[in-house]
């Protein structure tokens, strides 16, 4: 099944959103450490336990950011041709929102910058997923070629 041309370009849009995004905010965590907590009403200096393993751990997280923004980036071209590859890209942007959904329901409302980006990502796994159920249908299984 050939995908339209609209949700293709939608899932080319979202992939390089997300290349973006993934990286420069990766990236600019691994280096500024928790700068995206001096936009919300929190204070680092009230956090309990040991600030620089808090610190370390946020840019670990970081990293893995600026690594999934490096993936997205190298397989960019097979996603749209390799279905394990899609399936994979697939998985990286709906295990992202979802976790955000995981903390909805056990830890509560966060700031509403972060409900709002939850919506952005939904959207774009939404996108990815149209994409990927036209262009390969619901099989997880690469078709056998003739060599």
């Amino acid at each position: 099944m050939t995908p339209s041309r609209t949700i293709t370009a939608l899932a080319t849009l979202v992939l390089w959103v997300a290349i973006v995004v993934f990286s420069a905010v990766g990236l600019s965590g691994i280096f500024f450490g928790a700068w995206e907590f001096s936009f919300l009403p929190t204070n680092l200096e009230t956090v309990s336990g040991d600030r620089t393993t808090f610190l370390n751990q946020v840019r670990f997280l970081k990293a893995l950011e600026l690594a999934a923004g490096i993936m997205i980036f190298s397989v960019r071209r097979e996603f749209f041709e390799r279905r394990t590859i899609n399936r994979a890209v697939v998985a990286l942007l709906w295990v992202t929102p979802l976790a955000r959904v995981a903390s909805l329901a056990l830890d509560g409302v966060p700031h509403w910058t972060f409900v709002a980006l939850l919506g952005v990502e939904l959207s774009g796994a939404t996108v990815v997923a149209l994409y990927s159920i036209q262009r390969f249908g619901f099989s997880t299984r690469e078709p056998i070629t003739a060599a």
